[in-house]
């Protein structure tokens, strides 16, 4: 979300969590300890990652940028590795794209 706040002045709760989904998705598929993604989603009694991706586009709305400024993220992204080197497994840049893609660019297809 870092990126959406200083370039584009998307406050950081909603930016982080446009995120949100993207990144649960990212560990349940890629780290040793995924069923800890499964254990969030049951105590929040939610019982997909795209159910809570479309709650988080229904509280905070989505937000659209274009396909040159996702690339652009996921490179800046992709060439910091101490963020990424945080994470308990590998992070490559074609994950982030697929990340900023699918986290941004869409809106909630149902209503609080």
């Amino acid at each position: 979300g870092y990126h959406l706040t200083v370039d584009d002045q998307v406050y950081h709760g909603k930016a982080t969590g446009l995120f949100l989904a993207s990144m649960l998705r990212l560990h349940r598929d890629k780290s040793p300890r995924y069923k800890k993604v499964d254990k969030l989603l049951e105590v929040l009694g939610i019982f997909s990652i795209n159910l809570l991706e479309d709650y988080i586009l229904q509280v905070v709305g989505g937000h659209e940028v274009s396909e040159k400024r996702i690339k652009e993220y996921a490179k800046a992204m992709s060439e910091n590795t101490r963020k990424l080197g945080a994470h308990d497994f590998e992070i490559t840049y074609e994950d982030l794209e697929e990340a900023f893609t699918i986290s941004l660019n869409k809106e909630s297809e149902n209503k609080l």
